[in-house]
């Protein structure tokens, strides 16, 4: 259901790394990092996706889950795609919103349509957060690059494994050492100054979401059984 926070059970799951990582404690801060992205990840997905963007908001409707959808973000972006204007924070009554939204052309109003699904992937509890993921295939590798936002949050041990893991302590070769004997700002800076390397899709498996199959329609009248795999390529988040 709706809320920051999911059960108990998906917290433990996010902090080991559950079903398609490597079951290994992941400190709180790559927790919530990797959730905002993560959310940030699927609204992308839905804004570009449009025949999986209605159904996984007529799912939100049957689901009882459209109270995920964040409103103030869901608010922002009707005002930055149609002008619309915002009470503060307060709550505008129904007949106020309809005269604004009577206004919107057809081009806007469909982007609008498909940003409510886009919002709800902003409130959506992380059991409904990692379904979105799965159903929208989002491909970490096509989304995720590797910079300091992320090595920030990280010990210097904790980069010592990341630098071994996605292979920049082999991209680096006796720079490496020079490197890691240096201080902790240092060798982040060092890691991230590689020649050559692709950082854009170098993807730590503390940064990917639990694999889980879906049975999905093959739109031919039987069905099948799925697994994630690529997403659509890049798209305006709901921001």
């Amino acid at each position: 259901k709706a809320g920051k926070a999911g059960p108990t059970r998906n917290k433990a799951a996010l902090a080991t790394g559950d079903a398609g990582t490597a079951k290994h404690h992941v400190p709180g801060k790559v927790v919530a990092f990797r959730v905002e992205q993560w959310r940030k990840w699927a609204a992308n997905a839905l804004m570009v996706q449009p025949e999986r963007n209605q159904r996984v908001l007529a799912a939100l409707v049957l689901a009882g889950d459209m109270r995920a959808v964040a409103r103030e973000r869901y608010a922002d972006v009707a005002t930055k795609v149609a002008g619309f204007k915002k009470a503060g924070s307060e709550s505008l009554p129904l007949r106020r919103t309809l005269e604004q939204a009577d206004r919107f052309d057809a081009g806007q109003a469909a982007t609008l349509v498909q940003a409510v699904a886009a919002a709800a992937a902003y409130g959506i509890d992380n059991e409904g957060l990692e379904a979105l993921l799965n159903y929208l295939e989002v491909d970490e590798a096509k989304t995720f690059v590797l910079g300091d936002s992320y090595l920030d949050l990280l010990t210097v041990s904790e980069l010592e494994s990341l630098a071994e893991e996605v292979g920049l302590r082999k991209a680096m070769g006796g720079a490496y050492q020079k490197a890691r004997a240096g201080k902790r700002t240092d060798f982040i800076k060092g890691l991230l100054a590689v020649a050559g390397f692709a950082y854009a899709g170098a993807v730590p498996k503390a940064m990917r979401y639990p694999r889980r199959g879906f049975e999905r329609a093959d739109r031919a009248g039987d069905s099948i059984d799925s697994s994630p795999g690529e997403s659509s390529a890049e798209a305006e988040a709901v921001e």
